[in-house]
């Protein structure tokens, strides 16, 4: 991406594949769309931002109504599922939806058991992310190829003139605090990826434990990566920043008069 134009040039973080297990680790392979592939696929939208209307619903929630023809099958409350709702979205007159979140996290990172319901509650929200370049893998009806799925689900609501917004959460981690899983961030580099306190723990401005220290180079480029791997390459629309501030702070924690 060029730096002063900020047009795309080159893709220099491969797209995740993901393979089971509790925190579910990427294996990374590469990924260059060709001129072919990308104009085969339904063309954007573009909706005028101050015509937009934008329904916010979460995959699993949203793909699991009853009252939808998948229900109870296979692709319920998966990407797959979501297509089924489109004509409910085109009656209701939306012109974008925007995904809770979808890059890949730990569900079981907080097990709660439920007297009333005899059964363990999972986190189904995602706002710790875990793996920023891959959808969610339990969201696919095809565990092997989410990436593939994710994208077939956009190219079908571009084709209904819906947008797909996601809601990203680029201000913490699923690493947590100073006594949390050590998956990526923690094992490269962390003075670069994360905010401390002059004590060497995690300065926690998101509330969650640790704080990315948005300021930074290395962290700077994962982000703008990303945005362009899931816009470029996965075909969505727009973005929701979480706790957009915390993109604000420089390296040392204080808010910035002029970010970049």
């Amino acid at each position: 991406m060029d730096e002063e134009d900020f047009r795309l040039s080159v893709i220099s973080r491969p797209k995740s594949k993901v393979f089971h297990g509790m925190r579910r680790l990427p294996v990374l392979g590469q990924e260059t769309p060709t001129e072919e592939l990308i104009a085969s696929r339904p063309h954007h939208p573009h909706h005028p931002l101050e015509q937009s209307v934008i329904y916010e619903c979460h995959v699993r929630g949203m793909a699991n109504s009853p009252s939808i023809s998948v229900s109870g099958s296979s692709q319920s409350a998966t990407y797959q599922g979501l297509v089924e709702c489109i004509p409910y979205l085109k009656a209701l007159g939306v012109t974008a939806i925007e995904l809770l979140p979808v890059f890949d996290f730990d569900e079981n990172e907080k097990i709660v058991s439920d007297a009333e319901i005899e059964h363990t509650v999972l986190n189904c929200w995602g706002y710790s992310p875990l793996l920023f370049f891959a959808p969610k893998q339990s969201y696919a009806s095809d565990v092997v190829n989410p990436v593939q799925e994710f994208k077939a689900m956009v190219d079908k609501f571009h084709e209904a003139d819906l947008e797909i917004w996601l809601d990203v959460v680029f201000n913490h981690t699923a690493e947590f605090r100073d006594n949390g899983y050590a998956d990526h961030f923690k094992l490269l580099a962390p003075d670069q990826w994360y905010l401390w306190e002059k004590d060497e723990s995690y300065k926690n401005y998101s509330g969650c434990g640790n704080t990315l220290n948005c300021a930074h180079p290395t962290t700077r480029r994962m982000i703008r990566d990303c945005l362009i791997y899931w816009s470029h390459v996965i075909g969505v629309d727009g973005f929701r920043f979480d706790l957009a501030s915390i993109l604000n702070r420089d390296s040392v924690g204080n808010i910035m008069d002029f970010p970049q």
